[in-house]
């Protein structure tokens, strides 16, 4: 993730072509802090470059966030990561070719926290997984118990994840 504080860097471009001849093939960035064509032109370079890409949904309020998933149509990455409005966001892109990674869990305050018992989060990892989402987004790093998290294949969860695993990436 090309990004501080939740919001995309103003220079994330010129910094990931700074690197991405050194192997990264995987390059996320977030659906604040870059204007939509920047980003739009971004997202195609790396595309270009045969590179895999993520926009992460951190907007506050459900709208936010559907107009966040309507850039994504026009941006088009090729996930689609974070938000909480799993059923509008899924009907929003039924005809891209976006996978959609939901955050699971009770998600507050930005940058993003995860909160909840470890029950509760399985459980929304469970209903999303229900509803068809391609995977989930685990913010386990942002989270009260982080380190304790259990392995989504430990309880029971078949749809691939991400995990924010350090404290040191946002």
């Amino acid at each position: 993730m090309l990004t501080r504080d939740d919001r995309t860097l103003p220079d994330a471009q010129s910094i990931w072509e700074d690197v991405a001849s050194v192997g990264v093939t995987h390059v996320g960035c977030k659906d604040v802090g870059l204007p939509e064509p920047q980003l739009a032109s971004f997202l195609s370079a790396v595309r270009a470059a045969g590179h895999t890409t993520y926009l992460e949904v951190v907007s506050e309020t459900p709208e936010d966030e559907l107009r966040s998933a309507e850039v994504a149509l026009r941006v088009a990455p090729d996930y689609l990561i974070g938000g909480t409005q799993v059923e509008p966001v899924m009907r929003l892109i039924a005809e891209s070719r976006m996978k959609y990674f939901p955050y699971v869990g009770r998600i507050v305050g930005h940058p993003c926290l995860l909160r909840g018992s470890i029950d509760e989060i399985c459980e929304d990892a469970r209903r999303v997984e229900q509803q068809g989402a391609d995977g989930i987004n685990l913010l386990a790093y942002r989270s009260p118990f982080a380190g304790s998290v259990r392995a989504a294949s430990d309880i029971g969860i078949r749809t691939p994840r991400s995990a924010a695993t350090s404290a040191a990436r946002s």
